[in-house]
């Protein structure tokens, strides 16, 4: 990939960036912004808040994290903060965009945001719902309830109104795939730990914690951990530590301009030569050779 005319870092977007107002939620009409900034949305990027988009109408491919995502009429994605992803250049997106901050929903009480970093928005699993048919009015209402509320601003307690729209939306596309298809609460407590884990990853990744770190947070053994992320994954513990590493550097690799020496050290690899090796031996390719791969900005899923 030719780096020479890119920022040196991940294009990232921020509410102020986006011109978004400041309440920490935002509804848009998705053919409209992308008609505005369409050019920054078929680049990769990422942003310091979280998405849900709804392509109602238009079919095609939606691109997150080095896969593709085939689009259905009433597909919704949900975008996490910091997953890159891009639109498509073509002409007939249609649908729905809510964007929001981290800091809008933690208004709600701890154990009904775990969407957040569990079910809808959870790292490596697929981020997208289709609408079924039978779902779809109520989606349709909500939606609409939203764009009324957006154009209210001074009603009473306009924020909090906004807040229960948006938990009722996400409680309802939680709903369409069930989180396991073994409802016993044997799976459900090795899917509770191994959610636990995962946000425990996903804050402290570039610290490179070992095994053991993780499963004292857990407050398990290291080796039960480890049966309990296989059992979930097919993977265990360390592999998945390594392989949430290797997606950051990815993501830097191929959407950045910073050299491999400066993506090392983003990463909290001390020597370049320790994190090439690290690299190698995760991909099967030198970061220099990731680097100048297939022009594929994504590998088909």
């Amino acid at each position: 990939m030719n780096t020479k005319n890119k920022p040196s870092d991940i294009s990232t977007a921020d509410f102020k960036s986006r011109g978004i107002g400041p309440i920490g939620f935002d509804y848009t009409d998705l053919a409209a912004v992308y008609d505005r900034i369409g050019h920054l949305m078929i680049e990769p990027h990422r942003h310091s808040f979280y998405e849900v988009i709804w392509f109602t109408e238009c079919r095609g491919t939606h691109f997150v994290d080095f896969a593709a995502y085939d689009i259905r009429p009433n597909t919704l994605f949900f975008i996490s903060k910091n997953q890159v992803h891009s639109y498509e250049r073509r002409k007939d997106i249609q649908g729905h965009l809510m964007r929001f901050q981290e800091n809008f929903v933690r208004k709600l009480p701890e154990e009904r945001t775990a969407w957040l970093h569990y079910s809808l928005f959870k790292p490596g699993a697929p981020p997208l719902r289709v609408i079924p048919d039978s779902k779809l009015s109520f989606f349709s209402t909500l939606i609409r309830l939203v764009q009324q509320e957006t154009k209210v601003s001074g009603q009473h307690r306009h924020e909090d109104m906004l807040l229960h729209l948006l938990d009722a939306f996400l409680i309802e596309a939680e709903r369409i795939e069930p989180e396991s298809d073994d409802g016993t609460m044997a799976q459900q407590t090795l899917m509770n730990v191994y959610y636990e884990f995962v946000s425990y990853l996903e804050r402290h990744y570039m610290e490179h914690y070992q095994v053991e770190r993780y499963a004292a947070l857990v407050k398990l053994s290291p080796k039960r951990l480890s049966e309990i992320c296989r059992t979930v994954t097919g993977m265990p513990a360390k592999k998945l530590i390594e392989e949430r590493v290797v997606l950051e550097a990815k993501r830097y690799i191929r959407h950045s301009g910073l050299s491999i020496k400066q993506i090392c050290h983003r990463l909290g690899f001390e020597d370049p030569a320790y994190f090439s090796k690290f690299f190698k031996k995760a991909t099967a390719t030198t970061p220099t050779e990731f680097r100048h791969s297939a022009s594929e900005m994504y590998k088909q899923k």
